[in-house]
């Protein structure tokens, strides 16, 4: 088989072993297919421009690359030994996704070794923007074993190269989406015949059964606020770069659809990786006010999102009617 059927051998198999363990019971049309890279550009920009520098400057890319990816896979290998499997197939499943990581890890290794000894090395990028280190004409995809985990190694990756190396490319890169994506500081309002309400400008209202607990509770609304709105600044993203948003798809997700940082955006299976640990805890009828508030065509949505049953942003404890 040619090198390049295996451009991105790694990162498949690291995604196909993560998803036997981590799947969990979405609908068929929502199983993503294409994550929608939003946060790897940054690194792509650096890759690419040093394509064009000398091969010392490569091969230092290459290193730190391989020194990040062997600590992440290290590290997420380490954690998984201490997991427990409730059913047989589950242990199954988390026994051959350590079996496959050790083996990435063999890989990696053998490849940094061959690094090291001076064989021929190439940076590529592909159109999606992935990072490849070609060494000995075997790509390596610069990828983690978990979606959320993305976006860290190429920030580590970025922060040890550029401490010694030219990264004059990323003072130009400015977003064009003004969006908020932090929660302004809000206050209490206490208006007669209606709930407690902690107002986030004019964008968020979190509507609370009672006013004990005020710091939790405001606290728990500038948390959910901060999510809702980095998801709205990445559907603006989703929309500039030309992918189609199925607003009928969205409204089928549910909370439990949250839980995987993970949102199925069309029924190409394209999607994005969000933070959701707080918009997991809406309830349905909240969640489905959400997906209409987002900015999911280019009128924005004037209107504040009012979160009716914010309690349940509390925890477990707090879900009640």
């Amino acid at each position: 088989m040619g090198s390049r059927y295996s451009v991105h051998c790694i990162a498949l198999l690291a995604l196909l072993l993560h998803g036997a363990c981590t799947a969990q019971d979405a609908p068929p049309e929502a199983q993503p297919v294409v994550r929608i890279q939003l946060h790897t550009a940054r690194l792509a920009a650096v890759a690419r421009q040093v394509r064009l520098s000398d091969a010392t400057v490569q091969w230092d890319l290459a290193n730190i690359a391989l020194d990040v990816l062997l600590e992440s896979y290290r590290q997420e290998l380490q954690t998984a030994a201490s997991e427990k499997a409730s059913t047989a197939g589950r242990r199954a499943k988390l026994a051959s996704w350590r079996s496959g990581t050790r083996e990435l890890i063999a890989r990696l290794e053998a490849s940094h070794a061959r690094l090291a000894d001076g064989a021929a090395l190439g940076i590529q990028v592909d159109a999606r923007d992935q990072v490849l280190i070609v060494i000995d004409g075997q790509p390596i995809a610069i990828s983690a074993l978990r979606p959320d985990a993305e976006q860290a190694i190429d920030e580590q990756v970025l922060a040890r190269f550029c401490g010694y190396n030219d990264c004059s490319v990323l003072t130009n890169d400015n977003p064009t989406n003004p969006r908020p994506t932090e929660a302004a500081a809000g206050a209490w309002d206490f208006a007669p015949n209606r709930p407690p309400t902690f107002e986030i400008g004019e964008l968020i209202r979190c509507e609370f059964p009672g006013t004990d607990r005020r710091l939790e509770k405001s606290a728990a609304c500038k948390l959910v606020a901060e999510e809702a709105l980095q998801l709205a600044a990445r559907l603006d993203q989703v929309r500039e770069k030309g992918y189609r948003i199925d607003r009928a798809l969205l409204s089928d997700i549910t909370p439990t659809h949250l839980a995987n940082g993970q949102i199925v955006v069309n029924r190409d299976g394209a999607f994005i990786d969000v933070p959701t640990r707080m918009l997991s805890r809406l309830d349905r009828a909240d969640l489905q006010r959400l997906i209409e508030w987002l900015p999911l065509t280019a009128t924005p949505n004037e209107q504040p999102l009012v979160i009716q049953r914010a309690n349940r942003l509390l925890g477990d404890a707090s879900r009640r009617p």
